[in-house]
């Protein structure tokens, strides 16, 4: 226990508010990720853009009726489908990964705590191609660069939690074996 990454609170109890702060930056992260994908990145021209474009064709007379305005928003949609079905994945893997960090920490199962950290760890070298992607573009604003490290260095942390509340798992589990061997054996 002299390596707690959790400073002496107990690591089940750690995992378990680690799960709550993840579904509540990847909530945080799947809001900001659909309002860029709405108003279009911050400081280019696509942001001004989307929106507007979608708006000033409905109603300037491009589009006289609405069966061309749905036409109009199913384009912007199918144009922007890559980036949908992307957001809807990455919301869905961080309701999953909570689900299955809250049943390894509340069950002690050891399963779920390796799932939850090579799923992680999945999550986490995707987000980083994502981070670098955006800065080799040039699409990147300081604040939100600042951010994005800062969320990878929990990210980090939040994995080695995990992986110490395993190796609590691990040790307990074979306490627990040595104890009943001891109590099989004759005296």
């Amino acid at each position: 226990m002299l390596n707690n990454p959790t400073c002496g609170y107990p690591l089940k109890n750690g995992s378990k508010i680690i799960a709550l702060i993840d579904l509540l930056v990847g909530i945080l992260l799947t809001a900001y990720l659909v309002y860029i994908l709405v108003s279009g990145y911050p400081g280019t021209d696509e942001s001004a853009k989307n929106i507007n474009n979608i708006s000033d064709e409905a109603h300037n007379g491009t589009a006289t009726n609405v069966s061309e305005n749905h036409k109009i928003l199913f384009g912007y949609i199918v144009k922007k489908l890559d980036r949908i079905i992307l957001i809807l994945m990455y919301a869905i893997a961080e309701g999953w990964l909570f689900i299955v960090l809250l049943r390894a920490a509340r069950k002690d199962d050891l399963h779920a705590c390796k799932r939850w950290i090579r799923f992680r760890c999945l999550v986490l070298i995707l987000y980083i191609i994502y981070v670098l992607f955006q800065i080799i573009s040039g699409n990147y604003v300081t604040y939100e660069l600042i951010l994005e490290c800062l969320i990878i260095i929990y990210r980090m942390y939040a994995i080695d939690v995990v992986a110490m509340l395993k190796r609590e798992l691990i040790a307990a589990a074979t306490a627990q074996k040595e104890g009943l061997a001891d109590e099989d054996e004759p005296a």
